[in-house]
This record gives structure tokens, C-alpha cells and sequence, in this order.
């Protein structure tokens, strides 16, 4: 199973690699439920017409926000050298400043700069300097947001998903290992009851019925608050 992961994440990393440095600049708009309901579509209508407009050397894309919530629409700029830089909020009567600053007008956009994702710009701070994020732990389930397409699955390939199917999988685990594993590793819910992953599957695998279904609860936690809807 490991060298079949393997065969797979080759492609997945080079495709990832090219989306990482692209050849022009590229404009990607975090597009996801609060960037919506903050007029994420507005913003790409107007920024679609202006680069047709302008007949601007740019491309134009799609990631998750980065958790500044309030600061929607977020955009990012990734250019040919891999530097990448955050930018919110994005209004549509702003959008010709991310044009110029994407094709070589540079601090064109300063005004709207949050920090670096990727690489460097002079002047700028790493995202992770910002007020909201400096006191952040180490991302985890959250590490891709803002840093892969989302609807890319090579993507996610070349940033580690799926390995740890593979390795179970190659490891021939069965159930009973699985949700041991599970257990020892401590595995909890982020909903606010902390509830122990390997006890819930615990509770399941003595079910009578042989029809079983794994659900996602991607949308757990307060109604409109930016906790897990992403996962």
C-alpha cells in the first residue's frame, strides 16, 4: 500500500509544486462559507472583470480563508518565486490594487496586507507575526487552510493525506488494533465536550447490524463561529 501512496504522491507533488511557484502571478480568493456571506462573490465578479479589462498577466484561483474571519474577503498573491502574501479585506472597488500589486507594482496593495504565508516580501511580516495568530499553537487539522487548493486533491496528497491510511493499511491492522490505536493516541472531539474518539468507536463496532456509515461532523460548535466547519 505504501509504494501505491507512493505512485501516487509523485504527480501530487509535482502539480503541487507548480501551484506552489505558478508561472504568473496568481489572485486566489478565499471561498468558503464567510467569505460568502462577506461578498466574496462581489469581489470575484469585480476582480474577473478588471483583469479581463485590463487584459492583466494574472490568474485567478480559490483557497479556504485563513481564520481572520473579520477580514473577509481574504485574498492572497502567490508570484513565480513561491512568495505568497495574504491581503483582506478585499472589496470589489479594491480589487485593482491586487492587480497591481500582482503584476509588479509593488506596495500597490499595502494598505490591504496582512503578512507572508510563503517565502518573503520586503516590508511585510510572516502571517504568523499578526496580533490574532501570535499566540496560536502549532496548526494541525487546520495546517492546509490558505495553503492548498481545496478542491485539489493532488493537494492534499502532497501535504501528507491520506499516509496514515496507507501505513495502517500496510501495517494489516485490524479493527481492534485501529481503535486501540485510536484510544492510546488520545484522539478527541473539538466540539467543547472532548469526548474520546476511540471510546465513541468503541461504543459503534458492537453494533448488531453489518450496514455501517463513517459521518464527517463538519459544522460542529457555535452557529456562525469559525471553530471546525472547515475539517
Amino acid at each position: 500500500m505504501l509504494d501505491a501512496y507512493a505512485a501516487l504522491r509523485e504527480p501530487a507533488d509535482a502539480a503541487y509544486g507548480e501551484w506552489q511557484r505558478p508561472v504568473r502571478p496568481r489572485i486566489d480568493l478565499a471561498w468558503e462559507t464567510s467569505a460568502l456571506a462577506a461578498g466574496a462573490g462581489r469581489t470575484q465578479a469585480a476582480l474577473e472583470a478588471e483583469t479581463e479589462a485590463r487584459g492583466a498577466a494574472v490568474d485567478l484561483g480559490h483557497v479556504h480563508g485563513y481564520g481572520l474571519q473579520w477580514l473577509q474577503p481574504l485574498a492572497q498573491i502567490t508570484w513565480p518565486d513561491g512568495a505568497s502574501v495574504l491581503y483582506g479585506p478585499v472589496t470589489p472597488d479594491k480589487v485593482g490594487l491586487l492587480i497591481d500589486e500582482a503584476t509588479g507594482r509593488a506596495g500597490a496593495a499595502a494598505e490591504l496586507a496582512l503578512g507572508v504565508i510563503a517565502g518573503e516580501r520586503p516590508g511585510l511580516p510572516p502571517i504568523e507575526a499578526h496580533p490574532f495568530l501570535a499566540c496560536e499553537d502549532e496548526r494541525r487539522l487546520l495546517a492546509r487552510i490558505g495553503r492548498i487548493d481545496p478542491q485539489a486533491l493532488e493537494h492534499y496528497l502532497a501535504t501528507g493525506g491520506y499516509h496514515a491510511l496507507a501505513r495502517m493499511v500496510d501495517r494489516h491492522h485490524g479493527a481492534e488494533a485501529v481503535r486501540q490505536l485510536q484510544g492510546d493516541a488520545g484522539l478527541i472531539g473539538r466540539g467543547g465536550a472532548f469526548f474520546p474518539a476511540g471510546v465513541k468507536w468503541n461504543f459503534l463496532a458492537g453494533a448488531p447490524d453489518d450496514e455501517r456509515y463513517l459521518v464527517c461532523n463538519a459544522d460542529e460548535g457555535d452557529p456562525g463561529a469559525w471553530v471546525n466547519r472547515v475539517l
